[in-house]
């Protein structure tokens, strides 16, 4: 797994998500903590959300915009 903290403190809005047991909301927001890629080909947004969960999220399966 490769690691990316370029990102790192960057503030992120969720957009949607695919995870219909998520403990975050559209329009929630929250602060990255890293990117990762993972040997199966996917990348993923590690974040520190405001409400206290530490979803991450998945690129191609979550929508997220960067504030």
């Amino acid at each position: 797994m490769s690691v990316d903290r370029g990102l790192q403190g960057r503030r992120v809005r969720l957009e949607s998500t695919a995870d219909m047991l998520a403990d975050v909301s559209v329009g929630d927001e929250g602060t990255v903590r890293f990117y990762r890629w993972t040997p199966s080909g996917y990348g993923s947004l590690a974040v520190d959300w405001d409400n206290g969960s530490g979803l991450a999220l998945i690129e191609g399966r979550d929508a997220w915009v960067l504030l």
